[in-house]
């Protein structure tokens, strides 16, 4: 049993092999774990499991994503000041709650091996934690973004012109497939009918 087992939780996807939930009750921790809100996202489900990531901020990590994405829309007006309002540095956004060297070493491995558009130290222009709120934040902004209600519904017409996923670190279970997440998957999906 993990820590992230004693409260209601869902699973939203995996970041390489990593489950990736979302709490439905707030979480305070001891030091040791992590502590979070209801609705964010934790990758790892803390001791019993792999030690919990925390996405603080998700509209921080939305506006990293646009910023470091799509420079000319983010620079537009309306967009701009809406980014700028809540533009964190990529280590306000995450929380790498108790994480120990080795820790950080595995998930570093598994960041540049394991997951689906690595983070490639000489090929990516951001740096490792900026492309790590890129994935998170690209993962929000379209598959969940209630997270970031506040910094989305400013953004005029915001999928304009988006026709390119450049993260993609998330995916979903398939659906039908047991999960041992104590609120299930947060993904109601099914396999559409052939014409």
């Amino acid at each position: 049993m993990s820590f992230i087992d004693g409260y209601k939780h869902q699973l939203v996807g995996y970041f390489g092999y990593l489950p990736v939930y979302r709490p439905l009750e707030d979480i305070d921790g001891p030091k040791q774990e992590f502590s979070c809100s209801r609705g964010g996202l934790v990758i790892g489900g803390g001791s019993g499991e792999h030690p919990g990531l925390v996405l603080l901020d998700p509209a921080g990590a939305v506006a990293e994503f646009l910023r470091e994405t799509w420079p000319e829309r983010a620079a537009e007006a309306g967009w701009r000041e809406a980014i700028h309002d809540h533009l964190r540095t990529p280590s306000d956004c995450l929380d790498f709650a108790g994480w120990d060297v080795e820790d950080h070493v595995r998930f570093y491995t598994l960041c540049t091996t394991a997951v689906p558009n690595p983070y490639d130290r000489e090929g990516t222009a951001t740096g490792f934690e900026s492309w790590l709120c890129c994935s998170l934040g690209e993962f929000v902004f379209f598959a969940m973004p209630d997270l970031a209600r506040d910094l989305i519904e400013r953004l005029d017409d915001p999928i304009r012109d988006l026709v390119h996923v450049y993260w993609n670190n998330i995916l979903l279970p398939p659906p039908g497939m047991p999960l041992y997440a104590n609120g299930g998957s947060a993904w109601d999906s099914r396999l559409k009918p052939l014409d």
